[in-house]
């Protein structure tokens, strides 16, 4: 069994099985102890597709909506895989693949953390060994690897591009900047043939949230108060760009243009250190494509084309599941080539 697990702030990201091709799935965010959790309208708790698990001995309810959970308070620091609310998910994560043993498990950290011997070395210790999830199911995960969290979309990317136009495709001679605008941080980090310059990388804490907040600010002052942030966030989840206000469709606000307004005002923030950080392979081989990730990928797509104009910007297949989906591959793979060195 393989997974590549992406645990953001917005959404659980699995990738998992044993095969090419993993099964993928999607949790929300929300965990809590079972005391916090609400109950239906018979007063009985109804966990859906979330997962019983034990953290700290204490039984939690995780992989629910952040609504189904009392006083429900979002973590967005640096912090949250110290939270047992993450270990909660990846436990719930853990559970959805149900499999006893896990040969491989890839995950990814913001590359201001990753960049931190120590930030590395915790989440391994956090997620490697025997996790006695509940008094029925014991998983013990063999090996867990912690790579920057971009860097996962372009193994995908580049396993799942047959097909595609000619622009879209990215050779493995190519130096490529993989920008990853999540909702807390966006990341970047440049691959060049086949080999991951750490030197060339970096995080910013302005992105998807901020969108949201800045989006919110100008359709209120346009709309009034029937524009919130929840709504907005919860249409981009959804994959819509518009909301709807009571039942008549006619009354859809398209705010497509506010959040692509915002978008190239972060990106514009940020050129100095994205341009700072990645100076030297700018000089030595220049980049060929910009590949860009994650569910907001086509809302930063324009800008990045303005600010890096000899450049192809290419958005990466799979969306929101990029990332889970090349952990996956790199699970697999590892896995298979540590067999291969064992038997040889």
């Amino acid at each position: 069994m393989y997974i590549g697990l992406d645990i953001g702030y917005s959404a659980v990201k699995l990738a998992y099985g044993r095969d090419k091709l993993p099964e993928t799935t999607t949790l929300p965010v929300g965990a809590a102890p079972i005391a916090d959790v609400r109950g239906g309208v018979d007063g009985q708790m109804n966990l859906g597709s979330g997962q019983l698990v034990m953290v700290n001995e204490v039984e939690w309810a995780a992989g629910l909506k952040p609504s189904e959970i009392r006083h429900y308070t979002r973590v967005m620091d640096e912090n949250y895989p110290k939270e047992p609310r993450y270990l909660a998910l990846a436990r719930a994560a853990l559970a959805t693949c149900k499999s006893k043993t896990v040969d491989c498990l890839v995950t990814g950290l913001p590359v201001a953390q990753w960049n931190k011997a120590e930030e590395r070395a915790a989440l391994t210790s956090l997620l490697e060994g025997r996790h006695y999830i509940r008094h029925d199911l014991v998983v013990d995960v063999k090996n867990v690897r912690v790579i920057p969290q971009p860097s996962g979309a372009l193994t995908s990317h580049m396993m799942t591009q047959a097909g595609l136009a000619p622009a879209n495709q990215i050779g493995k001679e190519e130096s490529v900047l993989i920008v990853d605008p999540g909702h807390y941080s966006m990341d970047w980090v440049v691959v060049h043939e086949g080999s991951l310059n750490t030197d060339a990388a970096g995080s910013t804490f302005a992105a998807g949230d901020e969108i949201v907040s800045a989006c919110t600010a100008a359709l209120q002052s346009k709309h009034g108060n029937k524009v919130n942030a929840q709504k907005i966030e919860r249409a981009l989840l959804a994959g819509s760009t518009s909301l709807t206000f009571g039942v008549d469709s006619a009354n859809a606000l398209d705010f497509r243009a506010e959040l692509e307004a915002e978008a190239d005002k972060i990106v514009s923030r940020n050129l100095m250190p994205i341009k700072a950080s990645i100076r030297s392979v700018m000089k030595n081989s220049g980049v060929d494509v910009v590949l860009v990730t994650g569910g907001c990928a086509d809302l930063f797509a324009p800008a990045l084309r303005r600010v890096f104009p000899d450049s192809r910007v290419v958005i990466a297949q799979a969306g929101v599941m990029a990332n889970a989906k090349g952990f996956y591959l790199m699970a697999r793979y590892a896995s298979r080539a540590q067999l291969r060195s064992a038997t040889a």
